[in-house]
């Protein structure tokens, strides 16, 4: 009944013509009925006019249309009208005068804590903070999704910071007593990073300078131990210049006047004045030896170790990828093909570092006259004698009939290939990429060469995930939990 001489979208989910307002999710077609269709509001799942709030095209029960507030700044799920508070299609026990969305799923009024539509026993809505979606503190305990997850509720049970807290008479590291502590100078040290960083993890509404270590007048503290002979005038945690605010509460490296210390353990032999970092993200340098999570790198001649090109190194033996060896590859006569290739006066090297923090490294040969690199994709290179994936030899593919797909595939008349993988029982003239290394043909999915366990096509998500409308995939790996995954929470909360 949609007059495709007036309709208009209104979002991924709410289309309208001069008549009516529709909502269309997974081919369901629900007629709002509005009778003021002007006037409609849309915000994800949820719309109104002047008379309705509707929630995935359902009228809310008791919900005023003229009064509501429908645009939750958190897009958390929340609507306030001029009476109520609801949670999507839910009323909760909330005093709309206070109320507010706090974030991440949570949000409270003057008296209690919410997590969607669940009221949070004994949370405390003046110093209620979330940190994630589903994981948050106050000043009296730790929560996750609407659980108490802290070591008591007593209300002299404070958060210090991190993982720390402290009550009347001691200070805890988690659920332990931290027996050595001295109660009044105890407290977190700060990351050397300047106030501005710092202070500013939560959009100014919390200051957090969150690590793990302490200190008081006595002792400094990693983890609620103590860290044996540091001096506590002047220990000061000491950060690589690569180091983002993301990873603030990583903060391992401090020092003192005569120590060097790696997540409150000394690193022998390591002077301080001399100890800073390196070039490279994450390594360090004390003018002698490289260290890499507190490890000396002692396979590493510091002393010839140069940059040869991008994030290639060699020393007088060996040659790396950043630290990692590059094993079969000599120093002499390098060149840097590109970001991924390297070759001496032998072999080529296909490098690639992967989100996990992996290295991708292949040794392979090729012919040094003819060997190019292809355009649409770095991971393929080709010589005269054929095609290579990551410097594997692409087996049995016809290089003259040859198409690139998108996202490592490939296909001639006869197959489809995932780099240097054939898929077996494709339908070849129906293939086609999804985006973010999914792909199909209309009767399988698949996540690079891994065929999904569905029949049907996914829908791409973004950051890895896909779905096929009943479940969830992460870079190929199904999604046992997705009500519990933080990414699908917040991009599909209102669903699951």
């Amino acid at each position: 009944n949609c007059s495709p001489a007036t309709a208009k979208v209104l979002n991924s989910y709410y289309i309208a013509d001069a008549q009516d307002v529709y909502f269309v999710y997974e081919g369901n077609i629900i007629s709002l009925g509005s009778k003021d269709v002007k006037n409609i509001k849309v915000n994800d799942f949820i719309a109104s006019d002047t008379t309705y709030v509707y929630y995935q095209g359902k009228i809310i029960e008791g919900a005023d249309g003229a009064s509501a507030d429908i645009f939750d700044k958190n897009n958390d799920g929340y609507i306030i009208d001029k009476n109520s508070v609801f949670y999507c299609d839910e009323k909760i026990s909330a005093d709309r005068n206070s109320f507010k969305s706090l974030g991440f799923g949570y949000g409270a009024d003057n008296k209690n804590v919410f997590f969607r539509n669940e009221k949070i026993p004994n949370a405390d809505p003046y110093s209620f903070v979330p940190t994630s979606y589903g994981s948050a503190y106050d000043n009296f305990s730790k929560f996750s999704f609407s659980k108490n997850i802290g070591r008591n509720l007593k209300k002299n049970f404070k958060n210090i910071n991190g993982d720390y807290f402290k009550d009347e008479k001691n200070i805890y590291y988690k659920t332990r007593t931290i027996i050595e502590a001295d109660y009044a100078s105890f407290a977190p040290l700060s990351n050397n990073i300047g106030n501005e960083l710092a202070n500013t993890l939560f959009d100014g509404k919390v200051t957090a300078k969150i690590n793990l270590y302490a200190k008081d007048i006595n002792n400094i503290y990693y983890a609620g131990n103590v860290v044996e002979n540091a001096d506590t005038n002047s220990f000061k945690i000491i950060r690589h210049f690569t180091e983002e605010i993301d990873n603030i509460e990583t903060a391992d490296y401090a020092a003192d006047i005569a120590r060097v210390y790696y997540k409150g353990k000394e690193l022998t032999g390591v002077q301080p004045e001399y100890f800073v970092p390196y070039e490279v993200a994450g390594i360090w340098t004390d003018g002698k030896s490289l260290f890499h999570r507190g490890v000396c790198l002692d396979y590493i001649d510091k002393p010839s170790f140069t940059k040869v090109e991008y994030n290639f190194y060699k020393d007088n033996k060996n040659v790396y990828y950043k630290t990692e060896h590059l094993e079969g590859l000599m120093p002499e006569n390098l060149i840097a093909v590109s970001q991924n290739y390297i070759k001496d006066d032998i072999f080529f090297c296909y490098t690639e570092e992967m989100p996990t923090g992996n290295l991708i490294k292949n040794l392979f040969e090729a012919d040094e006259n003819s060997f190019d690199l292809i355009e649409f994709n770095a991971a393929f290179s080709y010589d005269k004698t054929g095609l290579f994936f990551r410097g594997l030899r692409i087996e049995g593919i016809d290089i003259n009939r040859m198409s690139y797909v998108g996202d490592n595939y490939l296909k001639d008349t006869r197959a489809v290939y995932c780099g240097n993988i054939r898929l077996k029982d494709v339908d070849i003239d129906n293939f086609q990429t999804l985006g973010s290394g999914y792909a199909g043909d209309g009767n399988s999915s698949f996540y690079q060469y891994v065929r999904l366990d569905t029949v049907k096509t996914v829908h791409v998500l973004g950051s890895g995930y896909a779905t096929d409308g009943e479940r969830f995939w992460y870079y190929g790996f199904e999604v046992t939990e997705p009500q519990d995954d933080m990414f699908l929470r917040e991009t599909l909360g209102v669903i699951l």
